[in-house]
């Protein structure tokens, strides 16, 4: 996930960059190195933002488990205690 929000992110930085020259008649050069720039600091931001997403969906995950686990051992509790005893 924070692979592809890295890809994502920083190719859209980058045209966007190129796009931004091009109509504002900027030199190579710098047009260049302001896409260059752009595409690695939201390549970054785009990491960064995929990792906290992921981990976010792990712990939501691992609790919905961990509760229906929860939930599961009480029925079974629940049933052997009514269980008559033999």
């Amino acid at each position: 996930m924070a692979r592809t929000y890295a890809g994502i992110l920083g190719l859209v930085a980058m045209l966007t960059s190129i796009v931004r020259g091009v109509l504002y008649g900027a030199g190579t050069d710098s047009l260049m190195f302001s896409a260059f720039c752009s595409l690695w600091v939201f390549a970054a931001i785009g990491y960064v933002l995929g990792r906290c997403g992921q981990w976010m969906m792990d712990q939501s995950v691992q609790t919905r488990i961990e509760a229906e686990i929860k939930a599961e051992e009480a029925r079974e509790a629940q049933a052997a205690a009514a269980k008559p005893a033999a």
